[in-house]
């Protein structure tokens, strides 16, 4: 399952760009998100040239899917939104963006973890690439994805309890904002968790039913650790799940910007930077 995800993360970031139907899913997911997108934003979101976005825009305006405009596209509006839950993309879409930094994140989050330990792993795409490094570990995991409950049946001894709740498809999780007996009976030392963005509010998301889901989750842990690549540093939330001050740990890869790392440390959040290249070290 690791070579796949490594494999995945190469060939959209080091062999010529996201491909095919992916590169229009993400297209539209990112038009549905902003309305307008460049040509330059495209090329450098795809890991293609220019000259192919124009391809896909020229394509895709001629079918009535979006609507070319000088220099770039904007969405047509339709009924519905992008996904089942609010503002978030499709986990096999999310899965193609910074996928590298993913992999080294989930890689020093693995790390943080020592046998016998109990822990919560919230779901998306950031966790997924943790559990894939916890095929040797010796753990009690809670978790409400099905995606890494999956993966570390398949490819762990880990003890897995999923918690539960209503599927929602597209973003592989399980969400239930009421009682949950096996959640009241869960002691974990950590809560890994994702986030839509993180901010001077703290740790956001977009949507009111995962925001109650992952408070049900946090509510059983005594520390968190949030898993974000640098551009949910950029990026923005509706809905605060939490203060910084709840946050014990923020992993994240070597572009986070400084006005983050100053923002986190006066926080009093330890801040570990994870590199591809190296084992994980903490922020200067």
């Amino acid at each position: 399952m690791i070579d796949q995800y490594l494999l995945r993360a190469r060939s959209c970031d080091f062999l010529g760009g996201v491909r095919g139907r992916e590169r229009e899913a993400l297209i539209f997911h990112r038009l549905a998100e902003r309305g307008f997108l460049s040509v330059a934003e495209l090329s450098e979101l795809l890991r293609v040239s220019p000259a192919t976005v124009r391809r896909d825009l020229v394509r895709l305006d001629a079918a009535g899917r979006l609507r070319r405009l000088r220099g770039g596209a904007e969405a047509i509006v339709q009924g519905g939104g992008p996904t089942a839950l609010t503002g978030q993309p499709p986990f096999h879409i999310e899965q193609l963006v910074n996928g590298p930094a993913k992999l080294a994140i989930g890689r020093a989050a693995a790390e943080l973890c020592r046998p016998g330990d109990s822990i919560v792993i919230d779901g998306g795409t950031t966790t997924h690439a943790m559990a894939a490094f916890l095929s040797d570990h010796d753990l009690q995991i809670l978790t409400s994805s099905f995606a890494v409950a999956e993966l570390l049946v398949k490819e762990s001894r880990n003890r897995v309890v999923l918690s539960g709740g209503e599927v929602v498809r597209d973003q592989q999780v399980l969400v239930n904002p009421f009682e949950d007996p096996v959640l009241d009976h869960f002691a974990a030392s950590t809560m890994f968790m994702g986030a839509q963005a993180v901010g001077p509010q703290g740790v956001m998301q977009t949507d009111p039913l995962l925001v109650r889901s992952q408070l049900r989750l946090l509510g059983r842990a005594e520390r968190l650790v949030v898993l974000v690549d640098s551009s949910k540093f950029y990026g923005r939330g509706s809905l605060v799940v939490c203060p910084l001050a709840r946050v014990s740990i923020v992993v994240t890869d070597e572009s986070i910007p400084t006005e983050a790392k100053r923002m986190l440390a006066d926080a009093g959040v330890e801040v570990l930077v994870a590199s591809s290249k190296r084992r994980a070290q903490p922020a200067a």
